[in-house]
């Protein structure tokens, strides 16, 4: 016997996913921030909106953000010779 997946009813939509980009976009403050403090800012939200959403998008642009983070953080301390190098 095979499991079914999901039962949608005859007359029932389903559900669009939408790009929030846009309207973060329109939310975003106004005041200009350096990069490195704009990309922790994004850190920060990405992280409250998968939190939120929990979803695999959600999760992928987090893990996009971690990354962009990873690469800033590795640049910093390379050039203030923080890292021992």
């Amino acid at each position: 016997m095979k499991p079914q997946l999901a039962y949608h009813a005859p007359n029932q939509t389903r559900a669009k996913v939408i790009d929030m980009a846009p309207y973060l976009a329109a939310l975003a403050p106004t005041k200009h921030v350096s990069g490195t403090e704009a990309l922790w800012s994004t850190l920060l939200q990405t992280a409250l909106d998968s939190w939120s959403w929990r979803d695999p998008e959600s999760l992928a642009a987090l893990e996009a953000v971690v990354a962009k983070v990873r690469m800033q953080v590795l640049q910093d301390w390379q050039e203030t010779g923080a890292a021992g190098g």
